[in-house]
């Protein structure tokens, strides 16, 4: 037997619980984010101390430069 109210209560649990769902999954979205790109800036910043460690001799050619960093990256 269905009620307007029994229908009513219905309603109102799944739009909560559609709330619900979507704020964890754009909670989940932003912390993944945030994890990406500190994971990014940690790489970076490992990048750059292991050039800072290369005597100035065993510099590479700018295009060197960029095909190791491309290779760094990928």
């Amino acid at each position: 037997m269905h009620s307007p109210i029994a229908d009513n209560i219905k309603q109102i649990f799944l739009d909560n619980l559609l709330t619900t769902y979507e704020e964890m999954e754009t909670t989940f979205a932003k912390k993944l984010y945030q994890f990406y790109k500190s994971f990014e800036f940690a790489h970076a910043v490992e990048y750059q101390r292991t050039n800072e460690r290369i005597p100035a001799t065993w510099q590479l050619a700018p295009q060197e430069a960029q095909e190791h960093f491309r290779e760094f990256w990928s």
